[in-house]
């Protein structure tokens, strides 16, 4: 499937509905990747990734960045990376701390 027939399909379709792969039972989507300058484009969902570093990761940059905690759960959410899904990966401490912070800021 080429990208333009993908968004056309796309476009017909609840925008807030989560976008799953291998069925109506599998994994949320969690991220949409291109090699840079050449085709194809994939998605990868969380059997597809190294979680624990894919998070790790994103703590890191942040640090290193100085970004906004609320900034950075929130594009966490967004991308699909839940409270449960940092607990599985990262361990009960993270995972509290999000779940925490994303409650006093509405964000869950």
């Amino acid at each position: 499937m080429k990208v333009k027939t993908l968004i056309n399909k796309l476009e017909k379709m609840n925008p807030e509905a989560e976008v799953l792969m291998h069925g109506k039972g599998g994994f949320p989507v969690l991220f949409v990747m291109a090699a840079e300058g050449i085709d194809p484009v994939w998605l990868e969902c969380e059997s597809d990734t190294d979680m624990a570093d894919e998070i790790q990761s994103r703590f890191d940059d942040a640090i290193e960045n100085g970004t906004d905690e609320l900034d950075v759960y929130m594009e966490m959410l967004e991308a699909g990376i839940n409270v449960p899904m940092v607990r599985k990966y990262m361990g009960n401490s993270v995972a509290d701390a999000m779940q925490k912070f994303c409650e006093e800021h509405g964000l869950i």
